[in-house]
């Protein structure tokens, strides 16, 4: 037979023989590291958008001095430029958590065919 170290390191990692066993250990750490990283990335996009709200309140009351005062129309610049930065990072980090709930869906769908393998052969025993 083949060498296969991959296998063996992963059989050894989680104590399983079977190959359903051993992939199904691997396919639920995965979903478990993606589901941590969905929730780093939501809490980002929490904060994203509360500085978006402090931005649009800082532009607001800055708005109220006037084109007449020297900083203020330097302000509003420096103020609408750190919003659009800020809702494109948004957008960027939202069409990530859409990839990575996407992954999640597929992790939940390769945990049920190895729960199926295995039923499988029990029934089969």
């Amino acid at each position: 037979m083949a060498a296969i170290p991959n296998i063996e390191q992963l059989k050894e990692a989680c104590g399983f023989e079977r190959l359903q066993d051993c992939f199904k250990f691997l396919f639920v750490q995965q979903r478990a590291e993606l589901e941590v990283f969905i929730q780093q990335i939501g809490q980002k996009c929490d904060e994203l958008r509360t500085t978006a709200e402090n931005l649009q309140h800082l532009t607001q009351e800055t708005e109220t001095f006037g084109p007449f005062d020297e900083v203020a129309g330097d302000v509003l610049e420096s103020l609408n430029e750190m919003a659009d930065r800020d809702r494109r990072i948004l957008d960027g980090l939202v069409g990530v958590l859409d990839i990575a709930r996407e992954g999640r869906a597929e992790k939940d769908h390769h945990i049920f065919v190895m729960d199926l393998h295995g039923k499988v052969v029990c029934v089969m025993l």
